[in-house]
């Protein structure tokens, strides 16, 4: 089973520490984007009734309520991104 990393974004924001988020999201433009910034647009997104969001692009079945709804794989697939 594989599942793709999701963020709680209530839990960002309840543990959110600026140091963590500095220089850890870009805009589209690449800038990175400032602390407030960071968590401006994590309560953005909770105010758009998203409780999760997705590292990268969504996958297949992706639900901001739950994250990902797990993907069933090879055994290959398992060991992935291992050394």
């Amino acid at each position: 089973m594989k599942l793709h990393v999701s963020l709680d974004v209530a839990g960002a924001i309840r543990g959110f520490k600026p140091g963590y988020w500095r220089r850890s999201m870009k805009d589209s433009e690449g800038r990175y984007l400032t602390p407030t910034e960071v968590k401006d647009w994590l309560l953005e997104q909770l105010a758009h009734g998203k409780r999760r969001v997705p590292f990268g692009d969504p996958c297949e079945g992706f639900s901001h309520e739950t994250g990902c709804p797990g993907h069933e794989s090879d055994e290959s697939d398992d060991d992935e991104g291992r050394a």
